[in-house]
């Protein structure tokens, strides 16, 4: 379980990098490679897992309906990610729990964009807290690892987001 947690961690890294590269710096080129390794790691984690497939497939899902994977390197990633699932097979989910997630990560990004881009402000702090870190797939997760008695359901989420919010603390600290 342990290789799974740390690739669950360098693929959020590798998102938010991907992410960075294409929005701030224009890096596209190197954010492509990027976006293909990520896809990579993902696809692996899917075919090995039935948790990651059913946890990443939600996330996917939902955030390419939130319109989130609007770069080259996330539509690499996302190809790369159907092509090797498709070539490796082995791909399984659990498909209400695949919903819930899918419906938390898509209410994640709206309230997410909500709060931060300044169409709403949140009525209380706990909700702004909330949005502003995208906390509705952890509690998804949480829902999910107690239903099916599985803490990966948890565990997926949280070591994802934790890489995604690493590589954003470095790209921080790098701008100033």
């Amino acid at each position: 379980m342990i290789e799974l947690i740390i690739l669950f961690i360098i693929a959020g890294i590798l998102v938010k990098t991907a992410d960075d590269l294409a929005d701030e710096t224009g890096e596209f080129a190197l954010g492509i490679v990027i976006g293909a390794v990520y896809g990579l790691i993902f696809a692996f984690l899917m075919t090995e897992s039935m948790v990651a497939a059913t946890v990443l497939s939600g996330l996917i899902l939902g955030n390419v309906l939130a319109k989130k994977f609007d770069s080259t390197p996330h539509m690499v990633a996302l190809a790369t990610i159907i092509i090797a699932v498709m070539f490796y097979g082995n791909f399984s989910t659990v498909p209400w729990a695949m919903g819930v997630f899918l419906a938390a990560a898509f209410a994640d990004e709206k309230l997410h964009d909500a709060i931060t881009k300044g169409k709403r402000a949140a009525t209380n702090k706990f909700a702004a807290f909330i949005g502003e870190n995208r906390l509705l797939a952890e509690f998804a997760g949480i829902m999910v690892a107690v239903a099916l008695w599985e803490p990966l359901y948890f565990a997926a989420v949280l070591f994802t987001d934790l890489g995604y919010h690493m590589a954003a603390f470095a790209s921080k600290k790098a701008r100033e």
